[in-house]
């Protein structure tokens, strides 16, 4: 393709004259942009990329996640196919950093309407880990070594079967199971203690109603409705409330948990880290009043049955 853009930018690319030839349908071919293949002529390169769109192909961007990966190219070239580095995929059953990286690059594929395409996997356990994180491709040894021919649509699917029943179980206890917390969660919440004004715009709990309740919690605060926070934060350290003045006018419109569905019931955030503790979340959140939202975080225990 480099060869292509210097010499002959003016002719059918070889690789699609090829293909003509000897009868293979471009749709069943995947043109892959490697790190190394994208240099400083980007532009040139993009236009490229659209002529083998053009004719069938499909485009996928290489090992994404490995060291020296740069994401400008998926921005650049809208793939097809963004193929996770067989690394990141490894890393990510033991590390939680590269689970969350995982999830970031599904968003990503998400949104630009991409497939992930897993590379490297060799084992139950990858092939798991891939299909948890959203692949609607896999590749690797654990299906066959590269070959020299196509093989039929249907050549793993008898192999994938029972790996695919087994998986899609999993997801049904782990929602049922998620759900089931939920749930308990809210039943020990109940109804919450009413705030009082103690002077415009600034509003505080009694200290001994905390005390009586919101067992699960481990910080409650109060904004308004456009997302200030109106209340210390009250934080419960060694099983007893304290307060921590440090929230009282933040901006909280711009977390993920922000503003809950606004009738009188909870509503419930995503689990997600918090940035000062580093402390996995659901941000539990409902009205209290006209012109205020509750919001009581709850620690969630990453991966529990």
């Amino acid at each position: 393709m480099i060869d292509h853009l210097l010499h002959r930018a003016d002719q059918l690319p070889w690789t699609l004259q090829m293909m003509d030839e000897i009868g293979v349908d471009p749709r069943r071919v995947v043109i892959e942009l490697t790190e190394e293949a994208v240099g400083p002529d980007t532009e040139s390169l993009r236009r490229l990329v659209e002529v083998y769109r053009k004719h069938g192909c499909s485009i996928a961007v290489d090992d994404v996640g490995a060291e020296a990966s740069n994401l400008d190219r998926i921005g650049y070239f809208e793939p097809d196919i963004i193929k996770i580095d067989a690394l990141i995929l490894r890393r990510s059953l033991r590390e939680r950093s590269f689970r969350q990286v995982l999830k970031g690059l599904g968003a990503i594929a998400e949104g630009l309407g991409a497939s992930l395409l897993f590379e490297g996997v060799e084992t139950e356990a990858d092939l798991d880990q891939a299909l948890g994180f959203g692949a609607r491709f896999l590749q690797g040894w654990y299906f066959s070594k590269a070959g020299p021919d196509f093989l039929p649509d249907t050549a793993f699917s008898k192999m994938l079967l029972p790996s695919l029943q087994n998986y899609g179980l999993r997801v049904q206890r782990g929602t049922e199971g998620r759900k089931r917390r939920l749930r308990q969660t809210i039943e020990q919440l109940g109804r919450p203690p009413i705030p009082a004004e103690n002077a415009p715009g600034f509003w505080e709990f009694s200290l001994e109603a905390l005390r009586g309740w919101g067992e699960p919690a481990c910080r409650v605060f109060l904004t308004d409705h456009s997302g200030f926070q109106v209340s210390p934060n009250y934080e419960k350290w060694s099983s007893d409330w304290q307060i921590n003045p440090a929230g009282l006018g933040r901006c909280r419109s711009i977390r993920p948990y922000f503003p809950g569905d606004g009738d009188n019931r909870w509503s419930v955030s995503d689990a997600y880290y918090d940035v000062n503790d580093r402390t996995l979340l659901r941000t539990y959140s409902r009205p209290a009043g006209p012109r205020l939202i509750l919001f009581v975080d709850v620690p969630e225990i990453e991966n529990r049955p």
